[in-house]
């Protein structure tokens, strides 16, 4: 459950932590009053003065999401879908343009320790802790949660 609240009212939608939502979970951000472009977006603990969301139904896991967009869409040169049999892993490995290489950098080591959160069409369709600097310009979505077709309308989503 992802519940989300600004100052003085909360307003519950549904999402898993690190989990798909495309096409299963509504977590449209109060049902379009607060509209946030495609892209990455950073996540703390600390920040106050952002908006809070719930990742899950346990009240203590809970983020303030910074919604001054770091990196759009525009910062990537294209999407690759992955299946893993051998761990039953779906993944949709997104590349960034080699000149947003560092931009991608920079942003991962200011979020050490802190979350990454991956918005499309006004949609939080993944949460991530970041544990250290992504220095080659890539970043992937999925796991054994996902299925080939979200991956599939993702990957539709982000190189139209």
């Amino acid at each position: 459950m992802l519940r989300y609240a600004t100052r003085s009212y909360f307003l519950c939608i549904m999402m898993l932590y690190a989990m798909p939502c495309i096409g299963q979970i509504d977590s449209t951000f109060i049902k379009g009053e607060l509209v946030l472009e495609d892209g990455f977006y950073g996540a703390d603990k600390h920040s106050f003065k952002n908006p809070m969301f719930f990742a899950s139904e346990n009240d203590s896991d809970y983020y303030f999401l910074n919604q001054e967009k770091h990196i759009g869409f525009e910062a990537f040169s294209h999407t690759e879908y992955e299946y893993r049999e051998n761990e039953n892993f779906h993944i949709l490995h997104i590349f960034f343009k080699k000149e947003n290489y560092d931009l991608w950098r920079e942003f991962t080591r200011q979020l050490i320790d802190k979350h990454v959160v991956l918005i499309v069409k006004n949609k939080a369709i993944e949460v991530r802790g970041v544990m250290g600097e992504i220095p080659n310009g890539r970043s992937v979505v999925g796991g054994p949660s996902w299925t080939k077709l979200e991956l599939i309308r993702l990957q539709k989503a982000i190189d139209k």
